[in-house]
């Protein structure tokens, strides 16, 4: 048996530049989350702000971005 979350929020290898809490975000197949471009589909919100030198930011998935 196994145990796994399909939604919460979680810490990610942020990609690239700042992000604020609120922000769509799609996660790479590489697992690093940028903000999703015009016509994407969000895996998540950014949870809390994320500064442009900051490696990591925290993601709320699988919640309706709409």
């Amino acid at each position: 048996k196994i145990s796994c979350d399909a939604e919460g929020v979680f810490q990610f290898t942020k990609a690239s530049g700042a992000l604020t809490a609120g922000t769509p975000v799609t996660i790479s197949t590489n697992g690093s989350v940028a903000a999703v471009s015009a016509g994407g589909t969000a895996n998540g919100i950014v949870w809390a702000d994320a500064a442009a030198d900051a490696t990591v930011v925290d993601v709320k998935i699988n919640v309706f971005v709409g």
